[in-house]
């Protein structure tokens, strides 16, 4: 979370939020957003609604992330569940990337709005990107050990 404080002090951005990245569902889901305000925000509950959401349904912001680069998109040329998602979470436009580490994508950093992100991308950033994606796996492996415990315990009370 403090990598996306920084990017976006780095950008000046509005915004910057971390999406988590599942390669066995191919899907998407919240998982942190700068927002200064999260209860004035438009944003504010709506993160249950786009758990495990398939990272097809974001096309054409799919077809670029698939290929580890990164996207620019206005909510005009959005449509479909892309027009969803910048309509719940009040988004003007976006610059979306992924975030890759070990050559694998773990997930999605995206900065609002897109106009704040320089073209192409200021190189010094990739250091605050990579500190993200080592983050969110960080995440996911707590939370696998977590689930794991939880696993034997329900085990050891049956035996």
């Amino acid at each position: 979370s403090l990598a996306c404080y920084a990017v976006r002090d780095h950008f000046g951005a509005d915004r910057v939020s971390i999406w988590h990245y599942n390669a066995v569902s191919a899907c998407v889901t919240p998982y942190f957003d700068t927002s200064a305000s999260k209860e004035s925000s438009k944003s504010a509950g709506l993160g249950s609604r786009w758990i495990d959401t398939p990272l097809a349904d974001l096309t054409p912001l799919c077809d670029a992330l698939t290929n580890h680069q990164a996207a620019r998109m206005a909510a005009i040329d959005t449509a479909g569940r892309l027009a969803e998602l910048f309509i719940d979470f009040d988004i003007g436009s976006i610059w979306c990337g992924p975030l890759v580490l070990g050559g694998r994508m773990v997930g999605l950093i995206t900065i609002e709005p897109a106009e704040a992100v320089g073209e192409p991308c200021d190189p010094a950033v990739a250091s605050l990107f990579s500190a993200a994606a080592a983050a969110l796996v960080w995440f996911r492996a707590d939370r696998a050990q977590a689930q794991a415990e939880l696993f034997l315990a329900s085990i050891h009370r049956k035996l």
